[in-house]
């Protein structure tokens, strides 16, 4: 019989196998290792710094490993300002300059976007370079610029390095001696460090440390140094530092002069204080000063710099004594222009936080008793006059009262004794005011949460028929109605730095209200006339400066500025700049936005058709792909513009030049399909722009996720008694932390949750006709909904109830680390006692 040949056994095969083997082995060990830097990501972004900590000390964790965008575990920190956080990892050895996030931004840059400034200044301490570029060509100092975080503006600014200081108490080269006596090293680099660098402030500092005073002349030429040493890093150059050390060694100057020719027993630096506050002008700007500091500009070596060019083309425009001064302006380029001060500065030394005032008139402020002391000299010459006009508004003359008091009683007789004959007319209580003009302020009255009927008077003739009362709308969340417009109101923004918000409405006016003013009796208003047209859109600029609208019948953009009236206060509102369209047939607005980064303001037509514009010049215009676009919006990061129409969003991405930080090009980025079946109406983001809420006219509300590499959906609910078959104009806000969702329907307003879609709650018959406008303050504690020709103002119950259910759920899990155990607690007692102190039903 024939032998049966047996195929021999491939050695590649078993080869294969070993190989397959191998790669689900590390397959594995990837997904472990994705597995726990999630896990450690997740652990900083809910500040467990115990977790951390210990995953760091037992080599679970690498302290500098990157997220997917290329974001540290110290960028992730440093966003959310955990000071505590970031000293565990600098302890452990991260890079303060590591990462190689998409966008080219670093720790700092995000600390100084979180508003810590003592973050701010620990990463410079541990070697953060202030002078790193974005992809948008921001510096760290600049972004923090942009979401009006001065402080940490003035901390980068005015951080310099101890050993920089410190180098020039040693002898160099040949020298025998060094420049600066190591004695002074301490006080010379505190008063660098001083973020007020305002010549009194300097001198009084000066005086706390005679040292420096024993050492003027060293001092003085070591500062003129470390100015050219700043002037000369090439790439890392930093004009501000470099402008701010001359005027210190300029101050110091002025200074020396009056120590050299101060007789013995005088004070030189209260002699030199005197000469630069010298005004005879209650709160004027004083000669002196002006001067001084228009000196040290002058003798600036590096002309051609931007902060010199900036500085000349400002004080050439004011006169010596001339608000705001020549202080003013140094301040607002050095540190950053703020839009309006929270606290009127120090009269002496003009630091901020003049927490004390003249207990005689109460019109000068000062930070410490050694400021007003300063200040006495002028000070006196008014005091009494200010004094006795603050007593007469405090007291009123008994007889101006009594005729007054006369008088009254007398209009009311007569008012009795004519109306008791006429017939009984319904009167509407707590009607608006007669609004003001242009930059004038206007008050009007709190609307209470328990409605006000109205009433008749008395004295009914016989056959006339009495007229029902008139219901005004009350809620127990109400907290005020602000009135003031007499057309339907349009549009609705709320300001960046969170102080004011601006409405428009079909009355041909634009209002600026005073968020701080929401929970007073009185709500102060701005009425801006738009002459002959009616605004459709205003959005504010990103530093609460400026405002922008589209006219509807003309269809072209205006830009208005806000001023100043002589007293300081907001006023003579004005257009500076005008944008038509460029086209033959202009056509209807239907979005319109404005780049957080000031780089672009957005403007979308009917036909789809967008454009972006930098001060009037076209950057960029590109059609919409969707059948039918009924509006486009900007999202809160600047980065990505959203078109919605016909089922469709699609959203774009604006890309920046990497040098000069200008819009280069746009591109899709998603294109979101919503199941809906109907049109979509209105969109919203939160504040990070991670997530989207997308309102159908079905009634049907959709929230995506917008931080992976595609869109997905999250939750959904449906606006009840709202049948899918019904159209609904209705639009919708996301709260900042993407909580709640709030949808204006018809005339009521629905609260769902963004985590369940559920229905939280609802107002009923907030408005007569639909609600045109919703939105929540920065805070999420305040919904705001606008219709008819008010503007009603709630507390956010529903957003309030979710929090705490929130925590509570987090509370509940076993796995929370102590820690995170204790700050859950007391966000959560802190948010009951807000509730306690609201005291309505939940």
């Amino acid at each position: 019989m024939a032998e049966t040949e047996t195929p021999p056994i491939s050695s590649l095969s078993i080869s294969d196998e070993a190989t397959n083997l191998k790669s689900q082995e590390a397959e594995g060990g990837e997904d472990k290792k994705t597995e726990e830097k999630n896990d450690f990501f997740s652990k900083i972004t809910n500040s467990d710094i115990t977790g951390v900590s210990n995953d760091l000390t037992m080599g679970l964790a690498e302290v500098d490993m990157q997220d997917e965008h290329g974001m540290t575990a110290l960028m992730h920190a440093a966003y959310r300002g955990n000071d505590k956080m970031c000293d565990i990892l600098l302890d452990h050895g991260a890079d303060v300059n590591g990462g190689s996030h998409n966008n080219g931004y670093t720790a700092l840059h995000f600390a100084g976007l979180s508003g810590n400034a003592g973050l701010c200044q620990t990463l410079l301490q541990k070697g953060a370079n202030p002078m790193v570029k974005n992809s948008v060509g921001r510096t760290p100092a600049q972004m923090a610029a942009f979401v009006g975080n001065h402080n940490c503006v003035a901390t980068i600014n005015s951080f310099v390095d101890r050993k920089d200081v410190e180098y020039f108490s040693e002898p160099q080269g040949l020298e025998t001696t060094p420049k600066l006596d190591p004695m002074c090293v301490s006080s010379l680099h505190n008063l660098i460090m001083q973020v007020n660098f305002h010549p009194v402030r300097v001198s009084l500092t000066v005086r706390k440390n005679a040292i420096l005073i024993t050492h003027l002349e060293s001092v003085i030429k070591v500062l003129e140094q470390m100015a050219d040493r700043e002037m000369k890093k090439g790439i890392e150059t930093n004009e501000i530092a470099a402008f701010k050390m001359h005027c210190l060694a300029q101050t110091l100057k002025f200074l020396h002069l009056e120590v050299t020719v101060a007789t013995e027993g005088k004070d030189p630096v209260e002699s030199f204080i005197h000469k630069l506050m010298r005004c005879d002008k209650p709160g004027g700007i004083p000669e002196g000063l002006d001067r001084e500091l228009r000196e040290c500009v002058k003798s600036f070596p590096y002309i051609k710099t931007a902060v010199m060019q900036q500085l000349v083309a400002n004080l050439a425009q004011l006169q010596i004594g001339e608000d705001p001064g020549a202080w003013g302006v140094i301040k607002s380029v050095v540190n950053g222009h703020k839009g309006f001060q929270d606290n009127d500065p120090c009269a002496t030394c003009g630091e901020e936080s003049n927490t004390k005032k003249c207990a005689r008139c109460h019109y000068d402020g000062y930070c410490d008793q050694e400021c007003q002391l300063a200040h006495w000299f002028v000070h006196k010459k008014y005091c009494k006059q200010k004094a006795a006009e603050h007593a007469k508004q405090d007291n009123m003359d008994p007889v101006a009262a009594a005729i007054l008091v006369v008088a009254t009683v007398a209009i009311a007789w007569v008012v009795a004794v004519v109306f008791s004959k006429k017939t009984a007319q319904p009167v509407e209580e707590n009607e608006p005011d007669s609004a003001a003009t242009n930059g004038d302020v206007s008050k009007g009255k709190k609307q209470s949460g328990v409605g006000k009927k109205t009433v008749s008077k008395p004295g009914k003739s016989k056959g006339s028929q009495q007229q029902p009362a008139k219901e005004k709308f009350s809620h127990q969340w109400l907290i005020s109605t602000l009135k003031g417009h007499t057309g339907l109101i349009r549009g609705m923004d709320l300001s960046p730095n969170n102080k004011f918000m601006l409405t428009c409405a079909a009355d041909r006016t634009v209002y600026l209200w005073f968020t701080k003013d929401f929970t007073d009796r009185d709500h102060k208003s701005i009425r801006v006339n738009i002459p002959f047209d009616c605004a459709k859109f205003v959005r504010w600029s990103p530093d609460s400066k400026a405002f922008i609208i589209a006219r509807e019948e003309e269809k072209m953009l205006e830009v208005y500025k806000l001023g100043r009236k002589p007293d300081n206060s907001i006023g003579n509102i004005s257009p500076s700049l005008q944008w038509p369209q460029n086209s033959e047939k202009a056509q209807d607005y239907i979005g319109l936005g404005v780049a957080c980064n000031g780089k672009y303001v957005m403007s979308c037509v009917a036909d789809g058709s967008v454009e972006l514009r930098d001060k009037g010049t076209i950057l960029k215009k590109f059609l919409s792909t969707l059948p039918k676009t009924v509006g486009a919006r900007v999202s809160p990061c600047g980065r990505y513009i959203a078109l919605f129409g016909q089922q469709d969003v699609i959203i774009f991405l604006v890309k920046f030049n990497a040098s000069s930080g200008q819009v280069e090009d746009v591109e899709v980025k998603w294109k979101v399909k919503v199941k809906s079946g109907s049109d979509i109406t209105s969109i919203d983001f939160n504040t990070d722009s991670s997530k989207i809420v997308i309102l159908c006219q079905s009634g049907s509300w959709h929230l995506y996720d917008t931080t992976g590499s595609r869109v997905n959906e999250e939750t959904k609910g449906q606006v009840e008694d709202v049948s899918p078959k019904d159209a609904i104009n209705g639009t919708v806000a996301l709260s900042g932390d993407a909580r709640v969702v709030l949808i204006g329907a018809q005339n009521n307003l629905y609260f769902f949750s963004a985590f369940s879609g559920q229905l939280l709650d609802s107002i009923d018959d907030v408005h007569k006709e639909s609600v045109t406008c919703v939105a929540f303050s920065a805070d999420s504690k305040f919904a705001l909904c606008a219709g008819d020709n008010v503007i009603h103002v709630f507390h956010n119950m529903p957003w309030y109830t979710e929090t705490i259910k929130n925590i509570k759920t987090s509370l509940q899990d076993a796995s929370v680390q102590k820690s995170m155990r204790s700050r859950l607690l007391s966000e959560l007692s802190s948010f009951e006692d807000e509730l306690k102190q609201i005291d309505v039903e939940t």
